[in-house]
């Protein structure tokens, strides 16, 4: 009966810990260590259609931006098991036209794989 009643202690307080650490939400990450270049126009393109047309010269003008990366950095609730909600923090960066990379700084397996690199 002792030994019932210490493992119904032991898991009540596992669970206890899960919860409390479910709760901590994660720090965010630093800011990005590479500086922005100088951004790049090029003259708003002929032949777009009118809606798209009127949508740059709206926002931009006559002078459109070229984008060749972007790095997008967030924190995120995940609930990819019934209602159990994970917080995590991601960081997303982009050359365009050449590839993705998503940077998981939290997983040891990943971190080994990009020091191996």
């Amino acid at each position: 009966m002792k030994l019932l009643i210490a493992a119904l202690i032991i898991v009540i307080a596992v669970l206890i810990l899960v919860y409390l650490g479910l709760q901590i939400k994660p720090a965010a990450f630093p800011a990005f260590p590479q500086q922005e270049g100088a951004l790049e126009t090029i003259p708003l393109p002929e032949g777009l259609p009118a809606p798209v047309e009127r949508f740059y010269r709206h926002i931009y003008g006559e002078e459109v931006p070229v984008i060749t990366s972007a790095v997008i950095t967030g924190r995120v609730s995940m609930r990819p098991v019934g209602g159990i909600t994970f917080p995590g923090r991601f960081r997303f960066t982009h050359d365009a036209g050449q590839d993705y990379r998503q940077l998981h700084r939290d997983d040891p397996l990943r971190m080994a794989a990009d020091e191996g690199e």
